[in-house]
């Protein structure tokens, strides 16, 4: 819908001017300065601002501000298009009024909304009419249309470092997340694209966070540059969560471990190896969807592929591909005494209704952690429940820790 006072008609037109009286003042004047504002809020990068003479992000609604300067008259009836690169009308109002000035200026301020669609950039000529057939200006605009608003750390309803950056959009078109709509999809692509990465190669150590600061910045001139990338399973969850928000995901950096003591996995690949490595993690950090850290909330998982049969296949060849964690449910199963101090418990965790041996239902934590896979039935005061041997008490038996979404710089 297009809305602007004293305009003929709403929406999507068909302009049939040279069927009906077209009645505008005999003035000439000419566009003089287009300024677009869409409903979110854009910056080149962290440090620099855009030219919005020539660029805007949309979610819904664009307002286009247009300054005409009079040559001769005083009043004039003008029309505007709106069109796509294949020169397609997306939106055209017909029966604008602008009065001159003192100054010999005029002003018009035109509200279009109903622009939702799937994540994309495209060039479009907002182009002015005086009269049935005269053009008096056109501008030819870059807009980057969002499905979704983002989500933090992006912020888009007001000016700040934090708004969403042109380079990140124009990172994850050159990967191919164009169109997409499905938060899911998107989080999907971008995990994929992360790990298939032939630039990214696996490190102990977080190389793109500093002071809990993701380096949005260096990761993207990297990208670019063709840089190879060290990074491990934290760099992995802020690249994953930050971007995918950026498009409207809701994903969360979250932590898990052992109380600090660490824990061995079933074999892994590694991002940028193609070779099955047992593996010791300290933590592990996933992209969690939601802030709720529930074990069946779903997960991401850029940094590493799991092995869906650990029991029954526990040292899988090169050729096995291996499977990416990506919109998969956290666990399989729900620790019922995991914050009580049970005697007969002791270390161990009690699960409710798990049912180890039928790998084709394990999800995300059963395929990676080693000991999960290796339980042990037992009966106690509690009924039956399963034993893993090196699970503490209140941390990998339901609970993970340090959810949050890093700033960017």
């Amino acid at each position: 819908m297009v809305s602007e006072t004293g305009a003929k008609g709403t929406g999507v037109i068909s302009l049939s001017l040279n069927n009906e009286p077209w009645k505008y003042a005999p003035s000439e004047l000419y566009v003089e300065k287009i300024e677009l504002k869409g409903d979110i809020w854009l910056r080149k990068n962290y440090t620099d601002k855009i030219d919005t003479s020539n660029t805007a992000a949309v979610h819904e609604k664009l307002t286009l501000t247009t300054d005409f300067y009079f040559i001769s008259g005083d009043k004039a009836e003008l029309w505007l298009e709106m069109r796509d690169f294949s020169d397609r009308i997306i939106y055209a109002v017909e029966g604008i009024n602008i009065t001159r000035g003192k100054d010999g200026k005029g002003s018009k301020t035109i509200v279009i909304d109903g622009l939702k669609r799937g994540f994309r950039s495209e060039i479009v000529a907002f182009e002015w009419h005086h009269g049935p057939n005269k053009s008096i200006g056109t501008r030819m605009s870059t807009i980057y249309f969002f499905p979704h608003k983002p989500n933090a750390p992006w912020v888009w309803d007001k000016d700040d470092d934090q708004n969403p950056w042109v380079t990140a959009l124009d990172m994850l078109l050159e990967w191919g997340v164009y169109d997409y709509s499905d938060v899911t999809k998107i989080a999907t692509q971008i995990t994929e694209y992360v790990n298939s990465s032939k630039l990214l190669k696996y490190a102990s150590g977080a190389q793109l966070i500093k002071n809990n600061i993701f380096n949005c910045t260096g990761f993207i001139n990297d990208i670019n540059k063709k840089k190879d990338i060290e990074v491990n399973c934290s760099d992995c969850a802020a690249i994953v969560s930050t971007l995918s928000n950026l498009l409207g995901a809701n994903l969360y950096q979250t932590r898990f471990g052992i109380g600090g003591m660490g824990f061995t996995c079933n074999k892994i690949k590694a991002i940028g190896s193609n070779e099955w490595k047992l593996t010791v993690f300290t933590y592990h950090e996933i992209a969690f969807v939601g802030v709720n850290t529930n074990i069946e909330a779903n997960i991401y998982d850029a940094s590493v592929k799991v092995n869906p049969t650990p029991k029954s296949n526990p040292n899988p060849s090169t050729k096995t591909t291996g499977k990416l964690p990506t919109n998969m449910q956290f666990a399989l199963f729900r620790a019922k005494y995991e914050d009580k101090q049970e005697s007969s418990i002791k270390n161990a965790a009690y699960y409710e209704n798990a049912d180890m041996s039928n790998e084709g239902k394990y999800k995300y934590r059963e395929m990676l952690i080693e000991n999960i896979t290796r339980d042990i039935k037992t009966t106690g005061d509690y009924g039956d429940y399963y034993v893993d041997r090196n699970l503490y008490k209140g941390v990998l038996t339901g609970h993970v820790s340090n959810a949050g979404r890093r700033r960017i710089e």
